[in-house]
């Protein structure tokens, strides 16, 4: 078959980031120029339909979701019976671009659109069910008058842009010319759903089209990226299943947010919204401060006497001071001395009281009392060497970069994103919005060589580090009250964050970056080449010394030190600047009291035993110091992305948003100290939804949902995933309209019950609280109030905009304050 080859042919690549064309059209159309792409089938029969040589690249951007989802439509579908459909196992699905699929079908919402039968199948095999998968939804929420319906999501251009007529009329003008149509939008849900929506205009605008599509997964925005998504691309693919999980993920949004929030206005006009995720992160935090109010209540301060205990190095020439807490082993004189104050104990609760209670007098006196200017009968323990080491940290995901980000460099999660957006089209680092901690096997070697050239041979991992440095080694384990995310999420197809040239130093990028974005890029390369060096060790030595004071009073202080035995990892962090160091208990050794790692302090502290008489011990400077209680720390932007993570609640590309809405709506704040704080706008409003919502805004709801996402991803067929997504969103509507029904018919009540109440009590001012009670409810019996039947007002609704207006008027009806 003759191609188009007379003229100069075209491939048109689809991108949603305008950042991306320029870099893109330059290493295609120089790598065609230079023989980097000789023939575009490169080899695999898969794509000789579509092969080439010299073909010019043209890149058009979308600038993001070019559409908007404008409505949802409704129709009611037979009553189901169990089982739900099936889906397939998550280890069936390790990459997004394996999901194979013989027919695309472009989407107009789920399942309107003629798709085009697929010219030849996907070279891969076809994903099996695993049966083992509970339902996706309790089918028996579903009645006559709360029906399964069909959910069909309708989108139209976004208001201001143009791109679906760029779009058509760049395709209409390089018609004769083009070879290919690649759709490379992000590897994620909302990327594969653009990808769909383009696939779709196309089709539907240009009916005679007959140029084929297909779909790259670009995942760095190198050249080796670039050229390797092109060889990997599919013919006539796109990934219905993961476009329909994002669209799922919007009509819930729609759905949620939209109802949820005219009830919640209606109970408060300060209330502006409510959200499937924001509602319960906004929940986590305010719990978070309810739990450490409750430990300051059950937790009083405690007091210890503080000291410097000075002596000698190990040889005897150089003093050493050190701050050390006094215990008190046997009581002297002083306790005689001084009546009101015990024998000093950190966890005795009449000395807080003592102290409370007479202040510096007491504390002053007993002191005093103690005569530490007169120490004697010395003696110190044999010395306990302890050997300790620390893990590697893992490389980055995004949820993992956010919270490292705002807690070394102070960044707010929405620019952690943005900067990481932005270094990712640069083609410094590799897909941002990744919930993994691989890393390609590829690059393993290429990281090993520039860790044995900076630090030497010594340095390297040589247990077979692979994709995923030691993961199971380093993780923590979950307390019990923590949940653990699902594994096998749609954005886990992607490789950890890390530089794209792990030779590129972050010196080097001091000219064509930000100095923030240079921040982020350093912490990048330090932690990507930590994660295959080995651990830092250390050695850490501990006596007690005990003496007696001229009271008689026996008391006893501990003496540590540490020394680095081998720096390990943390040696890629000594090299770059502070901001960029680790400062966690589980991935460095930054977060320790960096004062006692010493050897010379090691030497002094293990040979003290021996030489206490030539080390001249002394204690002076003692003071009772009054420590408060530790309760939990507060939450930050990085610590609750954390929270949410390890619930599996939100997704990478939906972190910076949940933020960035509860700090806009004003329900939080973030204090001086990058602390979140409520308002009483949003204790409210999270009490509030706590008590009409109980179940929709529990963590593990959302949670669930997210999972029930990634199996619609995953399902066998686009039938299948839209049916899916029809079952996850009706029982969602059911469960909404029962308990909105449910508070809304409670509130009445309340409402009629207090009314009566008020009369009777005013009627009959002698009855007692028991006569009253019986008198009210008979008069309620004997009203006989109606209420109107959400249930019915909803059921024949067809389009969002009379299920909004049905839910409205039975606010109106049921809620004389409704306006």
């Amino acid at each position: 078959m003759l191609r188009r080859s007379i003229i100069s042919q075209h491939k048109l690549i689809i991108v949603e980031s305008p950042n991306k064309v320029a870099k893109i059209s330059s290493i295609l159309n120089r790598a065609s120029a230079a023989g980097g792409v000789k023939d575009w089938s490169f080899g695999k029969a898969s794509l000789k339909s579509v092969g080439g040589a010299d073909e010019r690249v043209l890149v058009m951007p979308t600038v993001g979701h070019f559409l908007e989802m404008r409505t949802l439509r409704f129709a009611t579908l037979p009553l189901p019976t169990p089982p739900a459909i099936p889906v397939v196992a998550p280890a069936a699905v390790a990459d997004a671009a394996t999901t194979a699929t013989e027919e695309a079908v472009p989407v107009k919402g789920k399942g309107k659109g003629k798709g085009k039968k697929a010219k030849e199948a996907n070279d891969v095999d076809k994903p099996q069910a695993d049966a083992s998968l509970a339902p996706l939804v309790d089918v028996t929420i579903f009645s006559d008058n709360l029906p399964l319906r069909r959910v069909t999501s309708e989108w139209g251009p976004q208001l201001g842009k143009d791109t679906a007529s760029l779009l058509i009329n760049t395709v209409q003008e390089n018609n004769s010319k083009l070879t290919e149509i690649i759709l490379a939008s992000d590897p994620d849900r909302e990327g594969e759903l653009i990808a769909s929506h383009a696939h779709r205009t196309l089709l539907e605008k240009l009916p005679k089209l007959s140029v084929p599509f297909s779909r790259a997964y670009i995942h760095s925005i190198t050249e080796e990226g670039i050229v390797k998504a092109m060889e990997e691309r599919k013919l006539h693919f796109v990934d219905q299943g993961l476009a329909t999980a994002a669209e799922t993920r919007h009509a819930m949004d729609r759905i949620f947010g939209f109802l949820g929030s005219s009830l919640v206005r209606h109970l408060n006009s300060n209330f502006k919204s409510i959200g499937r995720v924001q509602t319960p992160a906004l929940i986590a935090v305010m719990e978070r401060e309810q739990r450490i109010d409750a430990y300051m209540q059950s937790h009083r301060a405690s007091f210890s006497i503080q000291a410097t205990c000075s002596f000698l190095d190990a040889k005897g020439e150089a003093p050493i001071d050190r701050t050390v807490t006094l215990t008190e082993i046997k009581a002297g004189s002083e306790a005689a001395a001084v009546k009101a104050v015990p024998p000093i104990s950190e966890t005795d609760a009449e000395i807080q009281e003592a102290v409370e209670a007479h202040g510096a007098t007491v504390k002053s006196t007993y002191l005093a009392a103690l005569k530490l200017d007169s120490i004697s009968k010395m003696k110190s323990s044999a010395p306990v060497v302890t050997q300790l080491s620390s893990a590697p940290p893992l490389p980055f995901s995004m949820a993992s970069l956010i919270s490292k980000a705002n807690k070394n460099l102070r960044l707010s999660s929405e620019d952690v994103a943005k900067g990481l957006q932005e270094l990712f089209q640069l083609g410094l680092v590799t897909y941002p919005r990744t919930d993994s901690h691989r890393i390609d096997p590829s690059v393993t070697p290429i990281i090993q060589k520039t860790i044995e050239k900076a630090f030497g041979a010594a340095y390297v991992r040589n247990d077979n580090a692979t994709a995923t440095p030691d993961a199971d080694k380093t993780k923590k384990k979950p307390s019990k009250a923590k949940k653990v995310a699902p594994e096998g999420n749609a954005e886990d197809a992607h490789e950890a964050i890390r530089p794209t040239d792990i030779a590129r130093t972050p010196e080097q990028l001091s000219s064509v970056v930000t100095v923030s974005q240079k921040n982020l890029y350093e912490l990048i390369h330090a932690t990507t080449l930590a994660a295959f060096m080995t651990p830092l060790t250390q050695e850490k030595v501990s006596t007690t010394v005990e003496f007696q004071t001229g009271s008689g009073a026996v008391l006893a202080m501990k003496l540590e030190a540490k020394r680095v035995t081998h720096q390990g990892y943390d040696a890629a962090f000594s090299v770059v600047s502070q901001a960029a160091t680790t400062n966690d208990d589980t991935s460095s050794s930054a977060s320790e009291d960096t004062s006692t790692v010493s050897d010379s302090l090691f030497d002094a502290v293990s040979t003290l035993h021996k030489r206490l008489a030539k080390a001249k011990v002394t204690v002076t400077k003692a003071q009772v110091l009054k420590s408060k209680p530790s309760p939990p720390p507060q939450l930050t932007e990085g610590s609750l992305i954390d929270y949410l993570k390890d619930r599996g609640v939100g997704r990478p590309s939906t972190y910076p948003s949940i933020m960035k809405t509860l700090l806009a709506r004003g329900y939080v704040i973030v204090n001086q100290k990058g602390k979140l704080e409520t308002t009483q706008t949003g204790r409210d409003l999270a009490a509030t939804t706590q008590r009409v919502f109980p179940a929709l805004v529990d963590i593990g709801f959302t949670a669930e949902f997210e999972s029930k996402l990634d199996r619609i991803a995953r399902a066998l067929s686009e039938k299948d995933s839209h049916d899916s997504a029809d079952l996850v969103l009706s029982a969602f509507l059911a469960e909404l309209l029962r308990l909105v029904k449910t508070s809304a018919e409670t509130r009445r009540r309340q409402i009629l019950e207090r009314s009566v109440t008020a009369r009777i009590r005013h009627g009959h001012p002698d009855w007692n609280p028991e006569q009253v009670q019986a008198a009210v409810h008979q008069s309620i019996m004997d009203s006989k109030t109606v209420f109107s039947d959400l249930f019915a007002l909803t059921k024949s609704a067809t389009e969002f905009n009379q299920l909004q207006k049905a839910l409205d008027g039975f606010l109106r009806r049921e809620f004389p304050n409704y306006s």
